[in-house]
């Protein structure tokens, strides 16, 4: 009896450098109910990082969103991508197209934003033709017909050994493209990388006696451009200079055995000033340009709970949101050495996870959180101090 052979699909060869890099084209079929980090650019992008933390796997998702008034679904997205463990930290980099996230399982990984049909193109390496090229341009059999964008894995790396808990971006004085990254772990350890490549240039190990939990750039065009600060769960605030042959310099340490949670490093400011959140729920302003024994800080009680997030608001200064194990979101007004909460808002239901300001909007903050619910706020115009002096923080 003569058998037919039954036709089947022959899998491409996944050892190719085009496949090594591919990221599958599906959009998971649901975002993770918990919101963990929120990010804007400046033409209006919005970045959503979403963890599943009660289910028998505990994965994540990554999600882009053409502007902020969507409702987090995933037919308002514009793609998204899954993620093989939760997702701690993400943002947009100077390139607007490129994404960086930081997972739990301490990998982190580069994503870009394409709009069209999809494509690979190599980095000039071993694969490809004479000139450099190897362009995959032909759909993968399980891609979707009526997908407009997609995320593409660029690199990725995994050499913290616990969860990248915190990123942020060191900008360059020099061309657009030359900028690195700064990511802290559950791990004690701090890295600075290389982004177009994805390599790390430094690694601090231990940076901390415990977790590093928040690291803030300075900002471009000030005198401490090209520093980082960082805070942990020991208590202590460190400024870092890569260029120096014992780069930590210790600035604040909490009292007691109180843990600080958030840092945030003020923009447009020539003084230096950081404010550092505690375990203890208050806010404290350093000066960054002194020592520990010599700093003065001033310090506003501003919640009962532990802080989670600190940000200073880009186009106002003196604006600075605040977010900590609770559902209520408060902005912060600063008026030289003096700190009051100028607008509270406690629309969430859970723990508010995610804090931004939008670029193009004057004094408007998106917050997320652990309740699946993303709610913008404009503090009252009367109420906004005016723009803080370069003077350093006296008593």
């Amino acid at each position: 009896m003569k058998m037919e052979s039954s036709a089947c699909d022959i899998e491409p060869n996944r050892v190719a450098e085009a496949y090594r890099y591919h990221q599958p084209a599906f959009v998971p079929a649901q975002i993770e109910k918990r919101l963990d980090f929120i990010d804007i650019n400046e033409d209006g992008l919005m970045l959503l990082g979403s963890s599943n933390l009660t289910g028998r796997i505990w994965n994540g998702s990554v999600w882009c969103f053409s502007h902020t008034e969507l409702e987090p679904k995933t037919d308002n997205s514009l793609t998204g991508v899954l993620c093989d463990s939760g997702v701690c930290d993400g943002l947009f980099l100077p390139s607007k197209d490129k994404i960086l996230i930081g997972k739990d399982s301490g990998v982190l990984q580069l994503l870009q934003l394409v709009e069209g049909s999809r494509e690979w193109g190599g980095g000039g390496g071993n694969a490809g033709n004479a000139n450099g090229s190897d362009r995959l341009v032909e759909s993968m059999p399980w891609e979707q017909a009526d997908q407009k964008h997609h995320f593409m894995t660029l690199a990725s790396a995994g050499e913290h050994d616990a969860a990248v808990l915190c990123l942020a971006v060191l900008p360059s004085s020099g061309s657009n493209s030359a900028f690195k990254a700064v990511s802290g772990g559950a791990d004690m350890c701090i890295k600075i990388w290389d982004v177009e490549a994805l390599v790390s240039e430094h690694t601090y190990r231990p940076a901390h006696s415990h977790q590093v939990v928040k690291v803030s750039a300075a900002p471009k065009g000030s005198n401490s451009e090209g520093l980082f600060a960082s805070c942990s769960l020991d208590g202590t605030a460190l400024i870092w200079d890569p260029r120096q042959p014992r780069p930590a310099h210790l600035i604040f340490e909490a009292p007691g055995r109180c843990g600080a949670q958030a840092l945030a490093w003020q923009p447009q400011s020539s003084a230096g000033v950081l404010a550092v959140g505690l375990g203890s729920g208050a806010v404290h302003l350093v000066d960054s340009r002194v020592g520990k024994k010599e700093s003065t800080t001033t310090k506003l009680s501003v919640f009962q709970r532990s802080l989670h997030k600190l940000v200073f608001c880009p186009t106002r200064p003196q604006l600075l949101a605040a977010c900590a194990d609770d559902s209520v979101v408060k902005v912060i007004g600063l008026d030289g050495n003096c700190m009051n909460v100028e607008y509270t808002d406690d629309r969430h239901e859970d723990f508010v996870r995610g804090l931004c300001w939008e670029p193009k909007a004057n004094s408007r903050l998106i917050s997320c959180g652990w309740d699946h619910r993303i709610y913008a706020h404009v503090p009252p115009s009367s109420t906004l101090p005016s723009p803080p002096s370069s003077a350093p923080i006296d008593d």
